[in-house]
């Protein structure tokens, strides 16, 4: 989430009322953005997630909480139509996590139509991608959008590594 934010915020000055597409599965991922976007005025993030892939219900309804408070928008909905438009930026994350499975086999069917491709760049031609990296090419994301002129999924990585160090530094430090 950390990452995330200093990305947004090094990108376009601000995170205030920037409007987020995310696609793919609520996992730790869509779940740490849910929570750290709803916190900031005016923003608004729309997740997409395959049926069944949302995100847990409580972690749903504290970023509604939370976007109540802040006056930011959230929603989840379950298919890619109607997409919202004029979006800064578009989010995915792996659809296979390390040491995780899905619970039905038929899941990469499920998770086809949420495949970020070209396409959703037509309503939102300024959106940035983002990426927690690392991405499997041809899967979440096409090739073409994670190594296009829109991703700033690189500088990303190096935010999380260096968000990663400070994270150790402080643990490091509190053991002294």
């Amino acid at each position: 989430g950390l990452t995330d934010l200093t990305t947004l915020q090094e990108h376009f000055g601000r995170v205030d009322g920037l409007r987020l597409l995310y696609v793919g599965e609520g996992n730790n991922s869509a779940a740490a953005l849910a929570l750290a976007l709803t916190r900031f005025p005016g923003t608004e993030l729309e997740l997409r997630t395959p049926p069944g892939y949302g995100l847990a219900p409580g972690i749903l309804a504290t970023a509604a909480e939370q976007a109540a408070r802040s006056g930011a928008q959230v929603a989840e909905r379950h298919h890619m139509r109607e997409l919202p438009a004029d979006l800064d930026a578009v989010y995915t994350t792996r659809w296979q996590t390390t040491g995780t499975s899905k619970p039905t086999a038929d899941w990469r069917e499920v998770f086809a139509p949420f495949q970020v491709t070209p396409a959703l760049w037509e309503t939102s031609p300024k959106a940035v991608f983002l990426h927690d990296l690392p991405a499997h090419r041809g899967e979440e994301v096409t090739a073409e959008v994670l190594d296009g002129p829109a991703s700033i999924a690189f500088t990303q990585a190096t935010h999380k590594l260096h968000s990663a160090m400070a994270v150790l530094e402080w643990c490091w430090a509190g053991d002294r």
